[in-house]
């Protein structure tokens, strides 16, 4: 009988890199931070895609002031058909594309016109492709206390969590251990880039690339293995980074 129960809070981003998806495939439940506030040039309305040999990003273009939480902003409009032509022209060559840009393309024109929607309904797109499938919560659902450590213990301890997964971004030496251990919870540190860097794929660019480019270049199969399995927590205090021949096509292919 499996009886942990790991936890993973993150804000909403727009077709996250594959670490993203790697920290959630190890979760039974993620806490959507709908209620974070909006951050401009971020990754909530944004997201780097490769056209050709170069980076660059995508955007959906959105209303909001300096003070809106994210279930807050508002989409633009009109900007629907530019976004989905730049992921055509961007992908369009690849072996994957027939067969995923419909989905995609179907998710993009959906009606909605809040971001935290859209993000939504992406991120079950992905979850769909990738075999994925944590406990969706929203972070409004629950009380926001006096600090953010304590909100996010308090949201681990209402969920019955046995595991608070972290990633990589410092997470963990902000809020601390004693927070969640204090409430029986145990804390994990994900560490998703190694494999990586023993790759040399060590660039800020690379790192950050859509998960879409994985699954237009790589296919639906081969991206769900690496993203499982790159790295997986051991839930017994260590971590373990296993190696497939997907990694090596996929240097090849940078």
């Amino acid at each position: 009988m499996n009886d942990t129960n790991v936890l993973v809070v993150h804000q909403p981003h727009l077709l996250p890199w594959p670490g993203y998806f790697n920290k959630l495939a190890a979760a039974d439940i993620f806490v959507v931070q709908d209620n974070v506030q909006f951050r401009r040039r971020y990754f909530q309305n944004r997201t780097k895609i490769t056209i050709g040999d170069e980076c660059r990003w995508l955007t959906v273009p959105v209303h909001a002031t300096r003070h809106s939480r994210v279930r807050e902003v508002r989409l633009v409009t009109g900007w629907r058909h530019n976004f989905l032509e730049t992921i055509r022209h961007a992908y369009h060559r690849t072996e994957h594309f027939d067969a995923l840009f419909p989905t995609l393309e179907s998710a993009i024109s959906c009606s909605c016109n809040s971001l935290l929607d859209l993000n939504l309904k992406l991120l079950k797109v992905c979850f769909d492709l990738l075999d994925i499938s944590p406990d969706v919560r929203l972070a409004s659902e629950f009380p926001e206390l006096t600090s953010a450590s304590e909100t996010l213990a308090n949201i681990a301890e209402t969920v019955n969590a046995s595991h608070y997964l972290f990633g990589e971004g410092g997470g963990l030496a902000y809020h601390g251990k004693a927070i969640f251990q204090s409430r029986g919870i145990a804390t994990v540190v994900q560490d998703f880039r190694k494999p990586f860097q023993e790759a040399a794929l060590t660039s800020e660019a690379t790192f950050n690339l859509s998960i879409i480019d994985w699954l237009f270049k790589l296919g639906t199969q081969e991206t769900q293995r690496l993203v499982k399995d790159l790295w997986q927590p051991d839930l017994q205090g260590r971590t373990r980074d296993r190696w497939f021949a997907g990694l090596a096509r996929l240097v090849e292919r940078r």
